[in-house]
């Protein structure tokens, strides 16, 4: 086996995974394309650049495959040196603009012609080995040279591999847009939608409750790469970019060794514009952007699962002997469905419409998206790959067909839309049959997949590696699965427990629920106000979460003598747009003033703090801040926002540990965007995100 390390100087590390088999890999990149300078000038490891015009390292996508290289103008050579590796192999990808021009290449290693070619014209990224076993245990002096007429080669990852001892897994992860879990066979459906995957399901262990972060893809992806809530990771909104300081499920693996690429179809985690791709060494859209925004509506841009087998069982084939983490992400189950061949004549009736037509039209998408997992699988065991790969299968949301009176998905925090598959095939089928019930978010399948692999999560991932829940086959108590819904007309988030879940609503209407999913999993009946003593904690739990994904002044206020009047009067020259209160009481009274150049909140102490969020317009006013006790005044100041601002993780800081607890009043102030990348969306972007009904 083949797998590349992150500096020529790291240490190979033999790491075990249950039931993985030793295997040789190691992956060594000779060069760090990211530290060429925009000139094209660089001397890294050794390295060194010489080319006409500029050769700066960026992305660089041909026909919607996306990877990080230099450009050479011809003509142009790059040169480098390793150090001496059993068995090397030099490999690297080659595209030439434009793709008639007459290119020579040729590779020469310690002053010997290694390799030498004439381009001839070919579509997309080309793939180079060539083998370097001859030059076993040597330090190599490297040099790649391209002369001809004019153009511009593209080249992207170049690596030397190493033959090494090592016994970690392969990794992929199959992301089934919009897959509700309820009408998948394993998980109790009765209509025959996914045998593939039920046959899977037989050789893996289900999570049974496992459930998104999020109600539609962009955050909800995000959680899965980042293993952080949207609150944190910061990829909320249509407008929104995963931001670059966030670690990525795929650059840990990455700095580990492991090839990353990934195939994706659903075009709102697009790496043009939101910068998904981090750490895959490769990012191919299933249809490239620029055919894409040409059309208006989604038949036209044909996302196909098929196009994911068939660009990936060859990769498999000429990758089998690498160390790998493929992301696949197929968009057939999306709004608005088709009437596939031939799942269709089985699932859709020719006499159904409205919703009972769009049911069964996304049971054909799904039975259709399940045959090509069936392929994949089945390819993986042709190449004696499926023993030594762990496979998970799941989703990035589900889908409403009217249950709560919303259709599609990024409306509500229903299960309908939460509750996703999860089916998690072991190398060597390792717990095979297994049904795990304990509860889990999709925060907690980054640090499950590293831990099974063998390594260390991040210590910023905020979920919890599900590995010993499952071997031991025991529910962890005490664990919580939170979503949030951000969007321009709803605003909602939700908490749960294995028993209860919590919705709270702020946007369009302020609204509370409370539902016993033991007794009542289709969330019909709301037990509040009379709130269950079970259910409390998770009312007060999401209560501070809710707080902390709100921008604006930040203002709590704990009354210590017992039933004393406390009032509260926060000021304004500019204007209150809205205030949000968090752990109310009846009896507590807020107005805000009809100029909204004021506001008023009194309540009798008991012992608990209220906490106010003040967002102003403009945002980041100063406002004025008076706490009375009895008449009697506690706190009259100023608050300036450019002295209290603070960052998302130190406002969760504050939130359950304030800075001085003997003080009766605390503040902050988190501005709008905090922490988030946001992106300016041009015309090619809207029209894409239009057809699927991300933007109106």
């Amino acid at each position: 086996m083949i797998a590349r390390t992150a500096t020529l100087a790291a240490a190979i590390l033999a790491v075990g995974c249950n039931g993985a088999p030793d295997r040789a890999l190691v992956h060594r990149r000779f060069v760090d394309l990211s530290e060429i300078d925009s000139a094209g000038n660089g001397r890294l490891d050794g390295a060194v650049l010489r080319s006409r015009g500029e050769a700066a390292a960026r992305e660089l996508a041909v026909h919607g495959d996306r990877r990080t290289g230099i450009s050479l103008e011809t003509p142009g050579r790059i040169a480098f040196r390793s150090e001496g590796s059993d068995s090397p192999e030099l490999r690297f990808a080659l595209a030439v603009r434009p793709p008639d021009a007459e290119v020579s290449l040729r590779v020469a290693v310690n002053g010997a012609v290694t390799h030498e070619e004439r381009w001839v014209e070919e579509r997309g990224w080309v793939e180079r080995r060539v083998e370097l076993s001859r030059f076993s245990g040597e330090p190599l002096e490297i040099e790649l040279s391209v002369e001809g007429e004019d153009a511009t080669v593209l080249l992207a990852h170049p690596e030397i591999l190493a033959s090494v001892s090592q016994a970690r897994p392969n990794v992929i992860v199959y992301v089934v847009d919009c897959l509700r879990a309820d009408h998948v066979g394993a998980y109790g459906y009765g209509l025959g939608t996914t045998p593939e995957l039920d046959r899977l399901a037989e050789d893996a262990v289900l999570l049974e409750d496992l459930n998104a972060c999020a109600s539609w893809t962009k955050p909800s992806t995000a959680c899965l790469f980042t293993s952080m809530l949207p609150t944190f990771h910061q990829a909320r909104t249509v407008d929104d970019a995963l931001p670059r300081a966030r670690t990525t499920l795929a650059e840990v693996f990455r700095r580990e060794g492991y090839t990353t690429a990934a195939w994706v179809a659903n075009p709102v985690i697009d790496p043009r514009v939101f910068f998904f791709n981090q750490g895959f060494d490769r990012w191919v859209d299933l249809r490239s952007f620029e055919e894409r925004s040409r059309r208006s509506h989604l038949h036209d841009m044909d996302p196909d699962a098929a196009d994911i087998t068939e660009a990936v069982l060859p990769w498999l084939e000429a990758h089998r002997r690498d160390l790998f983490f493929l992301y696949l992400h197929s968009l057939d189950l999306h709004y608005p469905y088709k009437a596939r061949s031939p799942e269709g004549a089985r699932f859709v009736s020719e006499k159904s419409t409205g919703l009972d037509r769009d049911r069964e039209l996304y049971d054909a998408e799904l039975a259709y998206n399940d045959r090509e997992i069936g392929k994949l699988v089945d390819r993986l065991k042709e190449l004696d790959l499926y023993d030594d790969t762990l496979l998970f299968v799941t989703a990035d949301h589900g889908e409403e067909f009217g249950e709560h009176g919303a259709t599609r998905h990024g409306k509500t925090l229903y299960q309908q839309v939460l509750h996703i598959p999860g089916v998690l095939k072991l190398p060597d089928s390792r717990l095979r049959g297994r049904r795990s019930k304990a509860l889990a978010s999709n925060i907690d399948v980054a640090p499950t997949l590293l831990e099974l692999a063998g390594i260390e999560a991040p210590a910023e991932f905020q979920g919890r590696s599900l590995r010993e829940v499952l071997e031991k086959d025991v529910a962890e108590t005490e664990r919580r699965a939170v979503a949030e819904l951000l969007a321009p007309n709803v605003v909602a988030y939700s908490i749960r427990d294995e028993r209860y879940k919590h919705i709270k609503a702020l946007v369009p209407n302020a609204k509370e629920m409370l539902f016993d999913l033991e007794r009542d999993p289709a969330e019909g009946v709301n037990l509040l106000p009379e709130a269950p003593r079970e259910g409390a904690a998770l009312i007060s739990d999401l209560e501070r979460f809710v707080q902390l994904g709100q921008h604006g002044a930040h203002v709590s206020v704990e009354g210590r003598r017992e039933g004393a009047a406390i009032g509260v009067e926060i000021g304004t020259d500019s204007e209150i747009a809205s205030a949000f209160r968090f752990a109310i009481s009846t009896g507590d009274i807020l107005e805000i003033a009809p100029d909204r150049k004021s506001l008023s909140l009194k309540f009798a102490a008991d012992g608990k703090a209220r906490h106010l969020v003040v967002q102003t317009n403009p945002p980041g006013a100063d406002l004025r801040l008076l706490v009375t006790a009895d008449g009697e005044p506690l706190v009259d100041s100023s608050l300036k926002m450019k002295d209290l601002a603070v960052s998302v993780a130190e406002a969760e800081r504050l939130l359950h540990e304030p800075d001085n607890p003997d003080r009766p009043v605390w503040a902050w102030y988190l501005a709008p965007g905090s922490g988030r990348h946001q992106v300016e969306l041009d015309e090619e972007t809207l029209n894409v995100l239009r057809a699927l009904g991300y933007v109106q």
